[in-house]
């Protein structure tokens, strides 16, 4: 079955943006919980890792291919996003447990 360039790229595009809205919604919550230090990092790798999980098991349902592979789902924009988490988890750590 052939790729088509165009739902491809608008399917990283989507991928991207929950990734992104993963690293807010994330950045919050670890704040608000009040993690510190490799607690917090942890807690975004699995929940990124535990998003990437569910792409793969929603993908692999499917019978075409929606991506160039298998690992783009798990791992990709995976540290782009994590200045995006550090910014929200600073904050709200900040707002909630210092001011």
């Amino acid at each position: 079955m052939p790729l088509n360039p165009r739902n491809v790229m608008l399917n990283t595009k989507s991928l991207n943006f929950s990734r992104t809205a993963l690293s807010v919604l994330g950045g919050g919550v670890a704040g608000i919980l009040g993690l510190t230090s490799i607690l917090g990092f942890l807690f975004y790798f699995a929940a990124s890792g535990l998003l990437g999980l569910v792409y793969l098991m929603q993908s692999s349902r499917s019978d075409g291919m929606f991506f160039l592979s298998k690992q783009q789902l798990v791992t990709s924009y995976v540290f782009e996003n994590l200045f995006t988490y550090i910014l929200m988890w600073t904050l709200v750590y900040g707002c909630v447990h210092v001011y």
